[in-house]
């Protein structure tokens, strides 16, 4: 009976007749007037359509009350953190990049390259006469003539190699095995070698004539990867001197001991951390990494570090410390006495010097370079993986400083206060 009766209603709803004066339709009508006003209402005070073109656009826009950051070596300024970082990052790999020789350093240093070369093929089985002919016949030519050869040798060597965008030495590595192999398939450069050696070679065969060509082509790219290696390496570093404080003592043991628990603190927070980001494939790669070149080998020996540093690692850890090599001991030595150099006056780090301080200190690039050897696709992910591991240290020794200087004030015994105390004592 109650659903005949809920029938009804419905068919008389659905069936009222056009009628001005019923009642129902005029609370229907003054409902939806009703909701039509607040609707207006609200769509006027919301700015639905800013946030409709921004969705389409892929993202928020920028608020153009919030000031912008600045870039300090040059008049840009950056909307957030992270695009002024990678905009850093790319000032610090075009001034690394500037490390590489350029033309004229090579064409000085080319001549003795390329007599050495020879002199090195001269004792090879089959080439060894031909390398000591053309020995002779660069000694026996025109200053001017032998200036053209190295000047071509230098100019090819150079464009071929292009290491003006190479910021990491492991990233000439890569250069120098593709490139080689690209110039000895250059037909136009064999034929010009062929030109400017064609008063020795006219005297031997073409097979002996090629197997000369690819051993000195070889060889001489070796050299030049050799030189333009120990030139990056060895270019004096663009970061300001060190103010030590009086109280560290950066060679003392209790400090490397120090140096070693912090390292290893650190490589096992990114291992604690890979838990939390699994999905991250860049994050596991970082993670990856760092434990294939910062731990140790337990079947190796020559990777530990000596056992008066390891020590008090040993005892101090609960089983999640993790015990770094030595190439990671040198790096995370050099990263932490730096850092510390930063120290202010009241105790605090500015990560921005911090960052700037290791970017142009190219030791400690080339050391993170030997340690993780990246290719050339990886340079700025490098750089970004480098500034997460200065990140870390920085908020050890932060927290270290700060119980330090409280223990100082407090004439707190060392011995009873946390290991971070022991920072730069």
């Amino acid at each position: 009976m109650v659903m005949e009766e809920l029938e009804l209603d419905d068919d008389i709803f659905f069936s009222l007749p056009d009628d001005n004066n019923n009642p129902i339709l005029d609370e229907i009508w003054d409902r939806n007037d009703s909701d039509a006003e607040r609707r207006a209402a609200f769509d006027s005070a919301t700015p639905t359509t800013s946030k409709q073109s921004s969705k389409k656009k892929g993202g928020k826009k920028a608020d153009p009350t919030k000031p912008r950051l600045p870039c300090h070596h040059c008049t840009k300024t950056y909307a957030n953190e992270n695009t002024l970082k990678t905009h850093l990052n790319g000032v610090a790999m075009r001034d690394m990049a500037l490390r590489s020789p350029n033309v004229e350093q090579l064409r000085e240093k080319l001549e003795e390259l390329s007599e050495k070369t020879l002199n090195d093929i001269a004792n090879k089985f089959k080439v060894g006469d031909l390398a000591l002919n053309c020995v002779e016949y660069a000694k026996s030519v025109k200053e001017k003539d032998r200036t053209n050869v190295l000047d071509y040798l230098a100019v090819k060597f150079k464009s071929v190699f292009s290491w003006e965008s190479v910021v990491f030495v492991s990233h000439l590595r890569e250069k120098f095995i593709t490139n080689t192999n690209k110039l000895l398939c250059d037909q136009e450069f064999r034929e010009e070698l062929r030109q400017l050696f064609s008063s020795v070679l006219i005297f031997h065969d073409e097979s002996s004539s090629n197997f000369f060509i690819t051993e000195f082509v070889m060889s001489l790219s070796t050299k030049i990867f050799v030189y333009v290696s120990e030139t990056m390496r060895n270019q004096p570093s663009q970061a300001p001197s060190m103010e030590k404080r009086g109280s560290d003592d950066f060679s003392s043991l209790r400090f490397k001991r120090l140096v070693h628990y912090i390292g290893g603190s650190a490589v096992a927070g990114i291992k604690r951390r890979s838990k939390n980001y699994p999905s991250s494939v860049k994050f596991m790669l970082f993670h990856e990494i760092i434990l294939q070149n910062f731990v140790e080998d337990k079947d190796d020996p020559s990777t530990h570090c000596t056992e008066d540093i390891k020590s008090w690692t040993a005892t101090q850890s609960r089983g999640g410390l993790m015990f770094i090599n030595v190439k990671a001991f040198d790096f995370f030595y050099e990263l932490i006495t730096l850092t510390l150099s930063h120290e202010e006056y009241d105790g605090s780090l500015i990560l921005e010097k911090v960052h700037e301080s290791v970017k142009s200190n190219y030791k400690i690039v080339d050391m993170w370079d030997a340690l993780i050897c990246s290719d050339e696709s990886e340079a700025l992910i490098s750089l970004e993986w480098l500034s997460c591991i200065v990140d870390i240290i920085c908020r050890c020794i932060s927290r270290g400083i700060m119980k330090r200087r409280i223990n100082e004030a407090i004439e707190k015994p060392v011995n009873n206060v946390a290991h971070r105390a022991l920072l730069a004592r």
